[in-house]
């Protein structure tokens, strides 16, 4: 009962400026306001049973922050990056990242008997976590929706039943035991690999490859953008990525889809043109819908008057006069950026 609004506010502000435990600075503006969610739930619990007369974080102010910015692969990037890392140790932990969208600790944390190579899918069960105190733990996910089935694309289905194999053998040269508990991803001895360790390989080969600024988080993010641009429905992109939400998922991403826009105007194109024939008929709708004057509109809806127009004015029955300005209603105009 004692902790007042002015007494959060003062912490979060020294936590800012003298919150790691190094002693080297301040925690970033995200972490602190993680701190004041936590905080405003156990004092809302109180307030609940009647410990606290009300919530002093909800008259508190906590610090704001921007989502960094995501620079993500293209089709053509992701391969070229690709094709960068065959040669490398990192390639089959690297290209799963980028084919499944999980997180590095996930990735990270996998045991072959969370893979199902047969049936093509695995099994997101836990997370690995390295502490201050150089120790491994595997903690559940970090949400319930981040337990979750994953398919496997058949390419890498087949790259992971290589690595296995490459791996066991390996193993077996070293007279260890193999087992389906061992960790895919891992240290010839079977010891867990560093996360961090992880994200300074891919920084290093990102950068060789030219793509200094794509950090190893933005695998994630190019995997849930390359499949909303292939037009996969965002359900289940949020389910393949273990979002708590599909507005979340669309919140995150959406900015990364220029094409979503033209989509959109594209099927309202394609609505008029339905409404056409329909109305209208098909018949020789093509040649008798003339684009040179239609182009000079920019509304949607001139565009659908004038092409009434056209239809019902259109040349006499059975001309068949071609016109290098008739093309698709739709496309031709998107096509030279008229419309």
């Amino acid at each position: 009962q004692k902790i007042t609004p002015e007494i959060l506010q003062r912490y979060y502000l020294d936590k800012l400026d003298n919150g790691r435990r190094d002693g080297k600075g301040g925690l970033s503006r995200r972490t602190v306001k993680h701190h004041h969610r936590l905080l405003h739930v156990i004092f809302a619990s109180a307030v609940k049973w009647r410990v606290l007369p009300r919530n002093p974080a909800d008259s508190v102010d906590p610090p704001q922050f921007q989502r960094k910015e995501m620079n993500t692969f293209d089709q053509k990037g992701l391969e070229t990056f690709l094709d960068s890392l065959k040669d490398t140790e990192y390639y089959p932990v690297f290209y799963t990242l980028l084919f499944t969208g999980m997180r590095r600790s996930e990735a990270l944390a996998l045991r072959w008997q969370d893979i199902d190579l047969d049936f093509g899918r695995l099994s997101i069960e836990r997370s690995l976590h390295h502490l201050n105190d150089r120790t491994f733990h595997f903690l559940p996910p970090k949400t319930e929706k981040s337990r979750r089935l994953v398919a496997l694309p058949p390419s890498l289905a087949m790259l992971l039943r290589q690595h296995r194999d490459n791996q066991r053998a390996m193993r077996l040269t070293m007279g260890a035991a193999v087992s389906n508990n061992d960790l895919v991803f891992a240290h010839v001895d079977g010891k867990p690999l560093l996360p961090h360790s992880i994200s300074q390989a891919w920084s290093r080969l990102a950068k060789r490859a030219g793509y200094p600024e794509v950090r190893l988080h933005d695998a994630r993010h190019s995997h849930a953008s390359l499949m909303l641009a292939q037009g996969v429905h965002p359900k289940v992109v949020s389910e393949r990525l273990g979002h708590n939400s599909v507005s979340l998922t669309l919140d995150v991403y959406s900015h990364l889809l220029p094409g979503i826009r033209e989509a959109a105007a594209l099927a309202v194109d394609e609505g008029f043109n339905n409404t056409i024939i329909k109305e209208h008929g098909s018949e020789g709708i093509r040649g008798k819908i003339h684009l040179a004057a239609i182009l000079e509109c920019n509304s949607p809806f001139v565009w659908y008057e004038r092409a009434v127009s056209y239809l019902e004015s259109g040349a006499p029955g059975e001309t068949r006069t071609h016109n290098p300005w008739v093309r698709s209603p739709v496309l031709y105009p998107l096509s030279y950026g008229r419309i």
